[in-house]
């Protein structure tokens, strides 16, 4: 063989295990993250930003839970106000003295406690799920836990074998051995506490809010906790590609199997930040609260561009602050047609990023 031939196959060899997840390859994405924190030559262009942010009404005080339409707003927490001299007052889930209200049905979120979600035999699968979370929270608490655990709990929960790569290797050659230890016993056996809590902190199915329509839906970070662990155990029924079913052919699929399969580096950094929420929440829960909204507006009132007049807005250019790092001011993305976009699979662009700094933006994939 030439030296010719020999270079080229090198060549390709290298471009192949830069697009392929590696302990490798996560050292120099780690090494770029460090790079990234270098402030750039400071640039800021247009109108100045404080002229920009005064111009326009801030936005106005939340309504209060107790006069929302309850027609296009959806509550999962019973009406709550935050009081600054009772900081750590959480808010109580919807029904939670009546217990879990099951909404098994279109236009709602087919949870994985319902026991309308059956096997072949009419045994409900929550039962084979209650029992597989239970045993490996049992294996982490006593700090017997093993990747070879999790992924058979899993599989088993999902109901079928499925690719780990990635997952596998950001906690087995990735993690150093003590976020390895830590996340095994304690960060895995919080996760599955969330995940077998799910119908006790989420009392009732989160609505679905559909395209063309404007719908709410508001919820506590705990309630959002628990349904991102059951996305962990990738537990929602009829959403994963291979049992879709027609009701969410319009839908992103919430569970996280699709990002724990072989593929490029970007997933390894995906997976360490929604991990890290995990561990964050484990150490705190946060006892604040969301709220999803989806606007629509009816093809009638759709601005007609090309005709339009209407000046532009005051334009604000800067390089020297990320977008995360601006207060008073909306967050805007304009990319996928699906809310997230490739967050869950290989894509690492502006909305994949909003969206792993931010994960509990991942339940708008369950709901939007």
């Amino acid at each position: 063989m030439s030296d010719r031939d020999s270079s080229a196959r090198q060549r390709r060899r290298m471009k192949l295990d830069q697009q392929v997840a590696s302990p490798r390859g996560g050292a120099v994405v780690q090494r770029n993250f460090a790079n990234a924190y270098v402030m750039p030559e400071k640039v800021s262009k247009g109108t100045p930003l404080e002229d920009i942010i005064n111009k326009y009404d801030q936005p106005p005080n939340n309504e209060d839970m107790e006069r929302v339409d309850k027609n296009s707003h959806a509550l999962m927490i019973l009406p709550f106000k935050f009081d600054l001299s009772l900081p750590n007052v959480e808010p109580g889930p919807i029904n939670y003295e009546m217990g879990y209200f099951d909404r098994w049905e279109n236009n709602y979120v087919r949870m994985p406690c319902s026991l309308y979600y059956t096997l072949k035999n009419n045994q409900p699968v929550w039962f084979t799920i209650r029992e597989e979370l239970g045993q490996l929270k049992k294996r982490c608490d006593a700090k017997l836990a093993t990747f070879k655990d999790l992924q058979a709990t899993i599989m088993r929960c999902a109901g079928n074998n499925y690719d780990t790569y990635c997952l596998e290797l950001l906690i087995t050659r990735i993690y150093v051995p003590e976020e390895r230890i830590h996340f095994m016993s304690t960060v895995l056996s919080n996760i599955c506490d969330l995940a077998l809590n799910v119908n006790t902190f989420c009392s009732r199915s989160p609505p679905l809010l559909l395209a063309g329509k404007n719908h709410s839906v508001t919820m506590s970070q705990r309630q959002a906790a628990s349904l991102l662990a059951c996305a962990f155990f990738s537990l929602f029924p009829y959403r994963s590609q291979h049992e879709q079913t027609r009701e969410y052919k319009n839908f992103q699929d919430p569970n996280f199997l699709q990002l724990y399969q072989y593929g490029p580096t970007q997933k390894i950094e995906k997976l360490r930040c929604i991990l890290h929420y995990f561990q964050r929440i484990t150490q705190r829960m946060p006892n604040g609260v969301i709220t999803f909204q989806r606007f629509s507006l009816p093809e009638s009132e759709h601005p007609k561009w090309p005709k339009s007049k209407a000046p532009l807005s005051p334009v604000h250019l800067t390089m020297n602050q990320k977008i995360e790092d601006i207060d008073c001011v909306l967050q805007v993305d304009f990319a996928n047609r699906y809310i997230g976009g490739g967050v869950l699979g290989a894509g690492c662009v502006q909305e994949e990023i909003r969206f792993c700094i931010c994960p509990e933006m991942l339940v708008s994939l369950l709901i939007c």
